[in-house]
């Protein structure tokens, strides 16, 4: 069927499943889940073009494909021939311009023949501070079609999605996003990029991989290693098995010593993974009462190693709302009011606060919603269609 098609060019295990499993997570509280069937059967007609490259061409728009919840779009590696140009400067070209597009999820697909060349172009990309390299993986197949392929996926740096989320919500209709989002301001942010790498203890790593077993559909209890995989990922960006000893996943759930693993099929096995009978059905044990991490925001601040112990990553409702007096009285004049555009930078800058992960597009709904300020709207420009500024000030019940 549709499915051995896409399988057969490397892209139902990599960007089908991916993108499966991201938009069950993004839509299962949001009113738009109605239209998940929908949404998956849009993945599978797009993904479908991409079968025998080799005998087609397809336009800019079909590289990439805009969902209700996110988008993806798709770079295909190849080593530059004869009279063609070197290096990576053109697929360095390509990303931006799925950025441009709107492209939060980016796949590069590279053939193991080609390894050395693949690695300095993700190697390079990585250099896009608007994108954060969130795994490479290997494919039976790769988009030629013959075996053996290569894969890595960057998402949208959050720092940059909501920097742009917040100066729209100021300058939205004059047309010049892009021209007031400068270097100095991406580099006062903080990209992702900088954040030091975040290393749980073994403790804390196995609580995590409990809570995400428990979040992730089962058949008797067991969950597929590859689900369980992608999950960490999206939910721990920052993730990897190496820096605990461990060259896979696998090696280090047997090495935490809490889980079961089996594997099922001739040939190529599906692997599966659940959690040791004592943890199973304990409501009642040290690791029952862990916060969700599927809804918990990114911390984006930054984390040195010796803090990362005492981290907590999950905001109770009063520490959200300490943020976001903070954020307003920090960046008021001496009125006590303050600009949606400065509010919103100053969470990117010095906050963990992310209201995209509390089911908000914009920030001003989310400031509204918390019944924490008085708000004052102006028409700043003459050429905007609806009022283009706001500002809020913490309303005196709450001073």
């Amino acid at each position: 069927g549709d499915y051995d098609k896409i399988d057969k060019f490397g892209f139902f295990n990599s960007a089908f499943l991916r993108e499966v499993d991201t938009l069950a997570v993004s839509l299962r509280y949001s009113y738009e889940r109605k239209n998940i069937e929908k949404e998956i059967i849009s993945v599978l007609s797009h993904l479908k073009k991409f079968e025998n490259l080799r005998e087609k061409f397809l336009t800019k728009n079909e590289w990439y494909n805009q969902l209700s919840a996110t988008s993806y779009g798709f770079i295909l590696v190849a080593k530059p021939g004869k009279g063609q140009e070197a290096g990576s400067t053109p697929y360095i070209y390509m990303a931006k311009e799925r950025l441009r597009l709107g492209v939060k999820r980016l796949y590069i697909f590279g053939c193991s023949t080609e390894k050395k060349f693949f690695n300095q172009v993700v190697a390079e990309l990585s250099g896009i501070k608007e994108y954060i390299l969130l795994e490479s993986f290997r494919l039976h197949k790769d988009y030629r079609g013959e075996a053996n392929g290569i894969a890595a996926l960057f998402v949208i740096n959050p720092v940059w999605e909501n920097l742009v989320s917040a100066i729209e919500e100021n300058y939205e209709n004059d047309g010049f996003v892009e021209e007031k989002i400068s270097e100095r301001y991406l580099n006062e942010a903080m990209p992702l990029k900088t954040v030091s790498t975040v290393i749980l203890s073994e403790d804390k790593l196995t609580e995590v991989i409990i809570d995400t077993i428990r979040g992730l559909p089962k058949h008797d209890g067991w969950v597929y290693l590859a689900s369980l995989g992608i999950r960490l990922k999206q939910n721990l960006p920052l993730f990897n098995q190496s820096h605990y000893g461990c060259s896979t996943l696998r090696q280090l759930l047997v090495k935490l010593k809490v889980f079961e693993i089996k594997e099922e099929g001739n040939g190529a096995k599906v692997v599966h993974v659940r959690l040791v009978e004592k943890y199973t059905n304990s409501e009642h044990s040290e690791t029952s009462n862990i916060p969700s991490l599927l809804s918990a925001p990114r911390v984006l601040e930054k984390i040195s190693l010796d803090q990362v112990e005492s981290a907590n990553v999950v905001l109770s409702v009063g520490k959200v709302d300490e943020y976001l007096i903070k954020a307003v009285q920090r960046t008021s004049d001496e009125d006590g009011w303050a600009s949606i555009a400065d509010i919103g930078l100053y969470l990117q800058k010095f906050t963990p606060v992310n209201y995209h992960n509390y089911g908000f597009k914009k920030l001003k709904p989310f400031l509204l919603s918390r019944k924490l300020f008085e708000i004052r709207v102006e028409q700043k420009s003459p050429n905007a269609k609806n009022v283009d500024t706001a500002y809020f000030k913490v309303s005196t019940s709450n001073i």
